[in-house]
């Protein structure tokens, strides 16, 4: 009896000391094969098993360093069908020991760049092994994105109000949430995913190609009538963990109102009208609320600011404006906010001329000079004015050509006198100082402006007395013989 027990005890032992044997011979390996994105994750993908053993184990990802060091990101089960090479290698008669691991792209956005590491967790209670090829991949190198977007509208269509627009996380082409909230409060009005195919501009904006940043949403009548003229502003959700981006224009836009918005018309000045740059132009409005009161009208030059006048009847004078085509608008607020579409006329500001020549104080020899000036903005033809007088006084010589369509012209016969001056000569006098100036006349003379006065003088030639420097005209008779001496105007020489 005593020697049956003791071979029994002999063979339990042997049996233990076998699967002591057995137990520690087993240990985790598996490898990383690869890694990859698709439109919304990032994904590791392998195999691992615990050798010897017909059961899938867990996978551990890391990033950045393995256990201990690095960051654990998540986790799954390798339990996907697997190769029978796999099996051989894992000395198992198991065939699910493959993994997919799926992490979202807000996830892999956190670790961009970083080496990524997997463990093998261990069901035998041995070491946690890493998979052969950690650290060979890292998690994408995302660029750096921020989430962005425009609020376009809220528009009606139908019977129906919508909201449009779109947004996105830069360089995702994920689609993102938006949210739309009654005059920036936590009032949700409705949210959406943006969900229409990008037109150019906005994949341009968002640095991607074929993804749906575009949104189109119906705001639903309970909000219509909870939020009434309330103005909307658009939040967009992060895809990658940036955080919420209140979008472009949000605010810009308001649910529709019951109370009709004010109207306005711009009284003056007349569309097209001509002004001169040295005038003070006038903009009149008048502005009427059918159901309520009309609080201010405001006035805008060009593209410059809106400047308000809150007194009937409503008007803004603007002073030195340059040359050229403007135009003006008026729009009108009345007591709930609204706002009235714009009113606008044009209007065109007509410069002034340059002289050039002859330059001020200069002394001319020839008494025939030529004049010349730089034109004058919205001007289509000029008059030339040259007087003996600088305040060019009726009474004075003078001598105007008219209607020229150059910016030059020399003195000739062109010239018309007026009474004073009875008669255009030939040459100007010698020693005498004339004054000159140009009046630019827009088409159809709707303006006119005229240059301050520039000034010459014609030098008397060297040598000899005045009397001796005149033109004189010899008449004779048919025999030739002299018989007056006149001067250009026919005035005989005493």
């Amino acid at each position: 009896m005593s020697r049956t027990k003791n071979v029994l005890l002999n063979v339990v032992s042997v049996l233990m000391l076998l699967q002591t044997a057995g137990a520690s011979a087993t240990y985790v390996k598996g490898f990383i094969d690869g890694v990859g994105t698709s439109i919304d994750n990032f994904y590791v993908s392998g195999w691992a098993c615990q050798t010897e053993y017909n059961q899938s184990i867990r996978v551990h990802l890391y990033a950045n360093g393995a256990a201990g060091t690095g960051k654990y990101v998540a986790s799954t089960l390798a339990s996907n069908s697997s190769e029978a090479g796999i099996s051989n290698s894992c000395d198992t008669t198991y065939n699910k020991h493959r993994y997919k691991l799926n992490v979202s792209k807000a996830t892999a956005y956190k670790y961009r760049g970083q080496s990524v590491y997997m463990h093998g967790i261990s069901v035998a209670g041995t070491v946690n092994n890493q998979l052969t090829h950690s650290g060979r991949y890292s998690f994408p190198d995302f660029p750096t994105s921020t989430v962005t977007g425009h609020l376009d509208a809220i528009y009606q269509s139908g019977s129906d109000w919508y909201a449009r627009g779109w947004a996105c996380q830069k360089y995702d082409t994920q689609s993102v949430v938006v949210k739309l909230y009654a005059n920036n409060s936590t009032s949700l009005i409705t949210s959406v995913t943006t969900n229409y195919a990008s037109i150019s501009s906005v994949s341009t904006a968002c640095g991607t190609s074929g993804a749906k940043h575009n949104f189109r949403v119906k705001i639903p009548q309970n909000k219509l009538a909870q939020f009434e003229g309330a103005k909307v502003y658009a939040y967009a959700s992060s895809t990658l963990g940036t955080g919420t981006k209140m979008l472009y224009q949000s605010g810009s836009h308001s649910l529709p109102s019951s109370n009709s918005p004010p109207t306005v018309s711009v009284t003056s000045p007349v569309n097209n009208e001509w002004f001169t740059s040295d005038e003070s132009i006038t903009v009149s409005a008048s502005a009427n609320d059918s159901d309520g009161t009309v609080s201010r009208v405001e006035f805008k030059l060009d593209s410059g600011s809106w400047e308000s006048d809150s007194t009937s009847p409503y008007s803004k004078s603007y002073s030195a404006i340059l040359a050229g085509a403007h135009t003006v608008c008026a729009r009108a607020r009345d007591n709930d906010g609204a706002y009235s579409g714009q009113s606008c006329r044009n209007f065109k500001v007509m410069g002034f001329a340059t002289l050039s020549s002859p330059i001020a104080g200069a002394s001319l020899e020839s008494g025939a000079p030529c004049f010349s000036w730089q034109p004058a903005e919205g001007a289509t033809h000029y008059t030339i004015q040259l007087s003996s007088d600088s305040a060019f006084r009726p009474e004075s010589k003078q001598w105007v050509n008219i209607d020229l369509t150059s910016t030059n012209v020399c003195w000739g016969s062109d010239f018309v006198a007026n009474s004073a001056a009875g008669s255009t000569p030939l040459n100007l006098t010698p020693g005498s100082t004339y004054f000159w100036r140009i009046k630019a006349i827009a088409a159809n003379h709707t303006a006119t402006t005229t240059t301050s006065n520039g000034n010459f003088t014609i030098s008397a030639p060297s040598g000899g007395s005045e009397n001796e420097r005149k033109v004189i005209f010899i008449h004779t008779d048919l025999l030739g013989s002299p018989i007056v001496e006149t001067d250009e105007q026919g005035s005989v020489y005493q």
